[in-house]
């Protein structure tokens, strides 16, 4: 990459021949999302960015990564978000190269959008997705590639895994092409659908097919008072996620921002050196915030912060997680407890509502999973035999999915019980409290690791009596 230490944690994953390849990207602001986490991945040389949006990079990443202007000529990648926006993407990727085309379904229709990818081996061979969509957005500073609108939580969820179909076709060929992709490809499952009429719904398949479906409830925005109890990859993006819903927000994280945290966390370059709790408590503007700089452990201390708030995040990475969950259960405040599973390829959430259900500590170790993954090399190197590292490395499009999800489960357990949406309320009134999502696919002898057997693929796990 351009800054080995900048991207230090993001080549074991990926390599450093991103940095050479070529994309255009047609339909803003849509498409914003999926241009940030590749940027954050490395590529740099981009056609059609709007100014904002590159300035955005630049104040994110520094000269780490040196944006270019590239022309139609030398595109390795089209990316088009929107059906109006597909001639002129089939136009410059003139079949030769890939695009990767998504269309998004009318407001409230309670359908999926499309994506089509194409070009790749032969004109013939393409690819679709259909992803829920967002409506337009606005943002400003630094912020904005993390901020979202409350509405397009299908699109926030769904954006990473259309970041990594569009990496993976930039990557084919390479030591770091994704074998999981390539098998369903090459077996004809080419067209891919996220979210629909449920928004763990993901599936491959030979063609599209258009069943009518039901819009789903949208639960009502509201203000949300927040607990962040871990600001790192999953809970400093998680908080940005949010933001735009925060009315007051406790952020508590005894960690600094290094220059390593860029590429994956909610921090630019201009925070490295600052506690991270004070750098992401100025990002969140209109919100009142307290920045906590100690490590939380005490019970106590944890029952009266909750006092102030509706709902928690806690994603320290470590065995504080138990004693902050003991605290928000006594306090009967709703919580999610989340982590990634090594180099990231799985992550796990743990949905407590507040006094109602199995607590936190009834469920970690308490679910069979099913197969595990074989060990990463940094396991097999004893690089962290006591998992305070276990999701290194990694990439945004990884970890990013993971906290995702764990903002838009904030969102619904921050409401009451009969405003929440009916996928939640089926998980919770069936002991489901445990969600494992994979981003990759890994068989094993006995099956697909974790039970994941497509990528993107979300499982809720229920304790076992």
């Amino acid at each position: 990459m351009h800054n080995n230490h900048h991207f230090a944690r993001v080549t074991p994953i990926v390599g450093t021949s991103l940095g050479h390849t070529r994309v255009a990207v047609i339909g803003f602001p849509a498409a914003d999302p999926i241009v940030y986490y590749l940027a954050a991945c490395g590529v740099a040389h981009w056609a059609g960015l709007p100014v904002t949006l590159t300035e955005q990079l630049r104040a994110h990443h520094g000269t780490a990564l040196p944006l270019t202007v590239c022309d139609g000529d030398a595109i390795d990648l089209v990316i088009a978000v929107g059906q109006p926006h597909w001639h002129a993407a089939i136009t410059l990727a003139r079949l030769r190269r890939c695009a990767l085309l998504l269309v998004e379904p009318s407001p409230g229709s309670g359908q999926a959008c499309r994506v089509w990818v194409g070009g790749f081996v032969e004109t013939r061979n393409f690819v679709f997705l259909r992803t829920p969509m967002p409506a337009a957005r606005t943002g400003e500073g630094g912020s904005a590639c993390w901020s979202v609108e409350p509405e397009p939580w299908p699109w926030c969820t769904s954006a990473p895994l259309v970041a990594g179909l569009a990496r993976a076709l930039l990557l084919r060929g390479t030591a770091f092409a994704r074998a999981d992709l390539e098998a369903l490809w090459q077996a004809g499952r080419v067209a891919v659908t996220i979210g629909g009429a449920h928004p763990f719904d993901i599936t491959f398949a030979p063609a599209w097919n258009d069943p009518h479906t039901t819009p789903a409830f949208i639960s009502p925005v509201r203000p949300v008072r927040l607990l962040a109890a871990g600001l790192g990859s999953l809970g400093s993006v998680a908080t940005m996620l949010l933001a735009p819903q925060i009315s007051r927000a406790v952020l508590i994280d005894p960690g600094h921002v290094s220059s390593a945290n860029i590429v994956r966390q909610a921090y630019g370059v201009a925070k490295v050196g600052q506690p991270k709790a004070t750098a992401l408590a100025a990002q969140i503007s209109g919100a009142a915030t307290l920045a906590l700089t100690d490590a939380l452990t005490d019970e106590q201390t944890v029952m009266a912060l909750a006092r102030t708030v509706d709902v928690a995040l806690v994603a320290t990475g470590s065995d504080a997680d138990f004693a902050i969950a003991r605290g928000l259960r006594a306090a009967g405040v709703p919580h999610i407890v989340a982590r990634c599973y090594p180099r990231a390829r799985y992550y796990e959430l743990v949905l407590v509502d507040g006094h109602t259900g199995p607590a936190f500590a009834e469920v970690r170790g308490h679910i069979r999973y099913g197969p595990t993954p074989t060990p990463t090399p940094e396991q097999l190197a004893a690089y962290s035999p006591h998992g305070a590292l276990e999701a290194e490395p990694a990439t945004l499009i990884e970890s990013g999915w993971a906290a995702a999800w764990l903002a838009r489960c904030a969102a619904q357990l921050a409401l009451p019980a009969g405003l929440r949406e009916r996928w939640m309320t089926e998980l919770l009134a069936h002991g489901q409290t445990c969600l494992v999502g994979g981003v990759a696919v890994e068989i094993t002898a006995d099956g697909p690791a974790y039970g994941v057997a497509l990528p993107g693929q979300i499982h809720g796990w229920a304790v076992t009596r």
